[in-house]
Formats: C-alpha cells, sequence, structure tokens
C-alpha cells in the first residue's frame, strides 16, 4: 500500500523540478549589477532556486526510505515509459513538421528513422538522471544487502567517510577529479539512498515534530540564498547550487523529514503521484525543454514582478496537470500490454 505522506512528496518534487527550470537555467542567475539594482527581486530568485534545488535529492530519498525491489517487470514499466513519451513527442513533432504547422516554443522535427531510433534511446545527455536512476536500480541489491546487514556504526562511518570525500572533492576543491559531477550522478545518488535508509533504519522512531523541519528546509534554504546573494554582490560566485551541495543536501534531508513524519491516505494524491515521473519526461524531452525555458524567459523579461510570478504558476500548473493527463493513456496502454502478452502467457 502507498503511503500518501510519500506520494505527496513525489508530486512536490516533480513541481520542484518545473519551478528550477524555470529559475536560473531558464533566466540566469542574477549578476552583481542586478543585485544592486534589484536587490529584493535578486534576493528572491536565489531563495527561490534554494527552495527548488532539493528536487532531485527527495526523489531519490524516497527510493532509499523503501529501498529499490528491483524485478524485470518494474524495470520494463520504467523504460516503456521513457519510451512512450519520448517516441510520442518525436512522432507529434513529425506529424506537425509534415503538415507545416507551427506551434510556438514547440520545436518541430522532420520524420526519418535516425530521429526514431535517437528520440527511442533511453540514455541522452538530456536525460542524465534516468542514466543515473538504472545504474542505481541495478545496483541496489548490494546496496540494500548492505543497508540491511550494517550496525549503527559502520554504517554511519561509512556515510560519514562518503560525504566527506564528496563534499571535500566536489564542493571544496571545485570538482577537479569530476568523480561526483555536482550531484549529476549516480555516486551522489548512492549516497543520498543509504542517507535515506540510514535515517529510517536508527533514527526515524525518535525524530519529532515535522513543523520543525519544515522551519529548517526553509531557514536552510534562506542561508543559502543569503550566502550565494552577498558572494554574487562582490563577485565571488560559487557553484552553491550544485545537488551534492552541503546547504543543498541538508535543505533537502529536513523537507523528506517533514514529509516522513506526515501519516494520512489520499486515493486522489496516490494517483497523481503515480504519473508524476511523466512531468519530468514531458519536461525535459529536448523538443520540449528549450521552449519551455524560451517561453518562462520571455514573460520574466515582459512583465513586473508579481505578475511574472502569477503567470509563471499557472504556467507551470498548467504543464504539470497536462502531463499527468497524458500519462493516463501510457498507463492505459501498459496495463493493456501486460494482460496481452504478460499476465495472458
Amino acid at each position: 500500500m502507498r503511503l500518501s505522506n510519500f506520494e505527496a512528496l513525489r508530486i512536490v518534487a516533480m513541481l520542484l523540478v518545473l519551478v528550477v527550470h524555470t529559475c536560473f537555467v531558464s533566466i540566469g542567475r542574477p549578476n552583481s549589477v542586478e543585485i544592486i539594482q534589484e536587490p529584493v527581486l535578486s534576493f528572491w530568485r536565489l531563495y527561490e532556486q534554494s527552495l527548488a534545488s532539493v528536487c532531485v535529492n527527495v526523489f531519490i530519498m524516497i527510493s532509499g526510505w523503501f529501498m529499490i525491489k528491483p524485478s524485470f517487470r518494474g524495470l520494463c514499466m520504467f523504460l516503456y515509459q521513457i519510451l512512450f513519451f519520448s517516441i510520442l513527442i518525436f512522432i507529434t513533432s513529425s506529424i506537425l513538421y509534415a503538415f507545416s504547422y507551427d506551434i510556438p516554443y514547440f520545436k518541430c522535427s522532420h520524420f526519418s528513422f535516425r530521429g526514431l531510433v535517437e528520440a527511442s534511446m533511453v540514455v541522452t545527455r538530456y536525460n542524465w538522471f534516468i542514466a543515473s536512476y538504472i545504474i542505481l536500480f541495478i545496483l541496489s541489491p548490494v546496496l540494500n544487502s548492505f543497508i540491511t546487514s550494517a550496525n549503527r556504526r559502520i554504517f554511519f562511518l561509512t556515510l560519514l567517510s562518503f560525504f566527506i570525500l564528496e563534499i571535500y572533492t566536489d564542493y571544496i576543491r571545485g570538482g577537479e577529479t569530476a568523480m561526483f559531477d555536482d550531484g549529476y550522478g549516480v555516486l551522489s545518488f548512492i549516497g543520498l539512498y543509504l542517507l535515506s535508509a540510514f535515517l529510517k533504519k536508527f533514527y526515524h522512531g525518535r525524530l519529532h515534530g515535522k513543523k520543525r523541519f519544515l522551519i529548517y528546509y526553509m531557514l536552510f534554504s534562506l542561508i543559502t540564498a543569503a550566502l550565494t546573494y552577498f558572494l554574487c554582490r562582490y563577485g565571488y560566485p560559487r557553484r552553491i547550487y550544485q545537488y551534492n551541495s552541503p546547504f543543498i543536501i541538508a535543505s533537502s534531508v529536513c523537507l523528506f523529514l517533514f514529509f516522513a513524519k506526515m501519516s494520512f491516505n489520499s486515493r486522489f494524491v496516490n494517483w497523481i503521484a503515480a504519473s508524476s515521473f511523466a512531468v519530468f519526461l514531458f519536461n525535459v524531452h529536448p523538443l520540449i525543454f528549450n521552449g519551455y525555458k524560451d517561453f518562462n524567459d520571455y514573460i520574466f523579461q515582459n512583465n513586473i514582478f508579481p505578475i511574472y510570478y502569477l503567470i509563471k504558476a499557472i504556467f507551470v500548473g498548467s504543464f504539470f496537470v497536462f502531463a499527468i493527463l497524458l500519462d493516463q493513456f501510457r498507463k492505459y496502454s501498459w496495463n493493456l500490454i501486460t494482460k496481452c502478452y504478460i499476465n495472458g502467457n
């Protein structure tokens, strides 16, 4: 049975993915000139980025909390969802191109078998997350064995050593070894996976007061924004917003624990969460992603501060709902396939 508090966190994580793709990746980080001329707007943009940058980390921590239970059927369902959106978007783009129908902010492309094959590829430079998660999926039996057998001391020392190495080599030293790749890779996923499992195994019953974790999340995000504000203000930008930044990891843990301490059941929340990954797949598709960023940049450049955020909220919400509804066709087709070709055998 799915726990609705964690399913709600999946939904929040995917919404934060949409938000983070409207921040620095779309309109850039405030520079020293912008901070001097528009200090309030600049600080809010930094704070928004801080709040949203936990999106990937908390998603991986959910997997660690429940421990991935790898199966051939589960892998097939995961890959089918990826291929469904990849091919559907490519074919739609090709049809629009063939009829010379142009949709603003949507890239149309002529049909070719090479393009179809490339659209069908699970691992592309746009989908670094998918490649890393598949490797995590493959390694999960080994990780789960360690989680089950390790005592508290061994588990703690392993995590401590891991994060000291990660923070020193990739954050303090500026990623000289490229080992952890700013948190965009399976090594960082392994650390978060184990961290979440550690919290569940040894501290879940001892952690009380969920509201304080929400306050801590907002506080750590505020510290991250303030630090970035002053560094950028005086021309010393640092890579504070990388996923394996200690500030982002701390914020991620706090938001995760806030939801972990909840307890409620909602069929509607569970229904939405079952399609939440579709939001990510729809958003990062190369025929969609640049248009998504460009539209957000357009409304940012052409509207004052409050109006921009109002339009952006409507835009992000509509994008989310559309992806969820579109995924219902994927779920129906998958159920049909399993009924005819898997359960039928």
